[in-house]
């Protein structure tokens, strides 16, 4: 994994995409992940 820039938060919209793909049909064989969301370096 990337190391975290705890320093720059991730933006809402960077954040709202990630939880549309999870709840879209997209992400039906996604089961039981933790999906990190990092800020950009």
């Amino acid at each position: 994994m990337p190391k975290a820039n705890f320093a720059k938060w991730v933006a809402p919209a960077e954040l709202a995409n990630v939880i549309l793909f999870l709840a879209s049909p997209a992400a039906s064989a996604v089961q039981g992940a933790a999906v990190p969301v990092y800020g950009h370096s």
